[in-house]
This record gives C-alpha cells, structure tokens and sequence, in this order.
C-alpha cells in the first residue's frame, strides 16, 4: 500500500505542476489575444478616422453610430457626447 500512496502523490503533485504550468501558458495566451484585438481595433479606428476626414456623409452616420452604442459614462465624456439621460429626464450614472 505504501508504494502506490507514493505514487498517488507523485502523480497529484505532477497534476498540480501541470495545472500550474496551464494557466501561466493561458495568461500568456491571453495577453496576445488582447494585444492582437487591441493592434485591430487601433487600426481600424485610424482607418475610419481617415475616412471621417475625407467624407462628410461617412463621418455623420459614424457619429450617429457612436452616439447610438456610446452607453459608458467615461467614453461619452472621452468622445464629446452629451450625458445620456433616462426617460425621467434623469442624467443616468453608467461609469
């Protein structure tokens, strides 16, 4: 019984390296994803920005976009936009 307690132990302390050495590779795999989708989102804001400059019709149905979907207090604030307000008139607190 002693023997295969050793190994039972063995093997749950190679179980607990590998959980380890897991979720270091996901962080890592994690941290490309986002810098990818941060790189992309980067671009395409350039791309569209540039755009905006050059053609009047294109940047009023951008700005109607980002009015529309721009629910975060701070980002309406970043990108010039007016507070949202509810249906009592009531500015609404989104952080």
């Amino acid at each position: 019984m002693t023997e295969q307690t050793t190994l039972l132990e063995k093997l749950k302390k190679q179980e607990t390296a590998l959980k380890k050495k897991i979720r270091e590779a996901q962080k890592v795999e994690d941290k490309k994803t986002t810098a990818l989708h941060d790189n992309k989102c980067r671009a395409i804001g350039s791309a569209i920005l540039a755009e905006m400059d050059n053609n009047p019709a294109f940047k009023e149905t951008v700005q109607t976009i980002i009015e529309k979907h721009t629910m975060n207090k701070k980002d309406r604030t970043l990108l010039g936009l007016s507070p949202l307000s509810d249906k009592t008139g009531d500015v609404k607190n989104k952080n």
